[in-house]
């Protein structure tokens, strides 16, 4: 985490191009999955809020494309 790989990546999520959010999203859960020092940084640049975000801009797109 000394690389700040996971704000990186949750940057990423944001992207415009639904592959790249996709698979940014993906490396996220899988840095912080049964790691607890990881999954405190993850909601301290707001994980939860861009987890509800995201879904939510995930399904308007499947809806419009």
């Amino acid at each position: 985490m000394e690389l700040r790989v996971l704000s990186r990546l949750m940057k990423m999520i944001n992207s415009n191009s639904l592959e790249e959010a996709n698979k940014a999203l993906y490396a996220v859960s899988a840095l912080i999955r049964n790691n607890l020092t990881s999954q405190e940084l993850f909601y301290a640049e707001a994980g939860g809020w861009m987890l509800q975000v995201d879904y939510l801009r995930f399904i308007i797109m499947l809806i419009l494309f």
